[in-house]
């Protein structure tokens, strides 16, 4: 369910991405504005106990606290844990997306090797392309909500015509439970071993092939599994957590305002502005980072962030569909195309794609004028004396040529 706004930024401009900031869905104000709300909140009350519930002897002790807390506060390195673990969770995040199997290239390698129009290289491709996307589904219900959502039971499977009652019943009686997603793998290896003996297959080239793509897309999903059972290690994970909530939390007290009339007054970084308005700059930034990273830490789930696994299903199972058994595999007739008689020919513009076209891919220095006429260091030859030995090279394999035609017998 990853936010799209790619069309709002193609071309850039004033207030472009300020607009962006009004959009609530995945905004990060959504994340953590009941932490702004809570961290102003308990500011506010602790400045309003020392400013009217204190003593003044217990102010001069609040205020040595806070001369003390802001001298050491900035010891703890918020910024630069937080850089190395919002980089290594997006960088995990990245990684689970593209480890995600599509079936399209297993539907163009058994469509391509596989073809026919009678019933028996359909069923073969039909089924296969059944297994092979049940397995893919049978392995997200395993790892995310929504998909486990959409295919609560395997009841489901049959409704949807995944699979049909048999084969549910096999899958279910497989012992151990973790070994069911790759079962319909298995089936598609000897449902496609079983077209190469009947003909159907030409070579053992297009078999192994098949088989090749139908091995990468078990591998994507032994991915999948790796990555849900080694994720990032909980220490790393509780000391990002630890040291954020520890500066706030030391933000409190340290970044509290002493009153002008003070004898520390001169010990704090600022005067005295009631308001918090650079810390609450600070919060947004940094417990946003903070909640950024416990957003994408597992993106299977239902944040406006996570991965949107239904739509990876969906478009796998429609455009599989097309090209195993909707597409008619035969190719079009070969003609003459418009640019038969040209060498070189070129696409036509629209006005406004013309209005916006660059100059050729020609290198930057193409245009550059330079002199011509200049000898060569280090040579010990001169432009001109070079052009000469080449004049006489010339003449002389030319002298050479006439020879050898007179020379040879008639």
């Amino acid at each position: 369910m990853t936010v799209q706004y790619n069309q709002l930024v193609l071309t850039g401009g004033p207030g472009v991405f300020f607009s962006l900031l009004l959009r609530w869905r995945g905004c990060v104000f959504k994340l953590i504005y009941i932490d702004v709300i809570f961290f102003m909140t308990l500011y506010a009350l602790i400045s309003c106990i020392y400013r009217f519930a204190l003593p003044e002897h217990a102010q001069r002790v609040f205020e040595k606290t806070v001369v003390f807390t802001q001298s050491f506060q900035g010891l703890i390195p918020v910024s630069f844990i937080l850089g190395f673990y919002i980089n290594y969770v997006f960088a995990r995040f990245w990684k689970l997306f593209m480890t995600i199997p599509w079936v399209l290239k297993f539907a163009i390698s058994i469509t391509g090797h596989l073809s026919g129009d009678s019933d028996r290289p359909r069923m073969i491709r039909r089924t296969c392309f059944r297994y092979m996307m049940g397995s893919l589904i049978m392995t997200c219900t395993r790892l995310n909500l929504i998909a486990k959502k959409r295919f609560p039971t395997p009841e489901y499977f049959v409704k949807a015509g995944i699979f049909t009652e048999g084969e549910v019943i096999m899958i279910l009686n497989v012992v151990p439970t973790h070994v069911q997603p790759f079962l319909p793998i298995i089936w598609t290896i000897s449902l496609i071993t079983r077209a190469q003996k009947e003909g159907l297959i030409r070579n053992h080239h297009a078999l192994a092939s098949i088989i090749d793509e139908v091995n990468n897309f078990r591998q994507g999903l032994l991915d999948m599994f790796m990555m849900d059972f080694v994720c990032i290690p909980l220490v790393y994970t509780q000391v990002v957590t630890l040291a954020v909530y520890i500066y706030f939390l030391a933000s409190l007290i340290g970044r509290q305002f002493v009153m002008d009339a003070s004898p520390y007054a001169d010990q704090v970084n600022s005067k005295d502005l009631y308001f918090p308005f650079f810390t609450i700059l600070e919060f947004i930034v940094y417990m946003g980072l903070l909640k950024v990273a416990e957003t994408l830490v597992n993106p299977m789930g239902e944040n406006d962030e996570d991965i949107d696994i239904n739509e990876v299903i969906d478009f796998n199972w429609k455009a599989g569909w097309c090209i195993v058994d909707g597409m008619k595999t035969s190719v079009p007739a070969i003609v003459r195309d418009i640019h038969w008689r040209l060498s070189v020919t070129e696409l036509p513009h629209t006005e406004e794609s013309k209005r916006l076209s660059t100059r050729p891919f020609r290198g930057s220095v193409y245009d550059l004028n330079l002199t011509s006429h200049q000898d060569l260091i280090g040579s010990g030859l001169s432009l001109s004396r070079l052009i000469r030995s080449q004049d006489l090279a010339g003449g002389g394999m030319r002298k050479f040529s006439r020879q050898s035609q007179v020379a040879q017998p008639q």
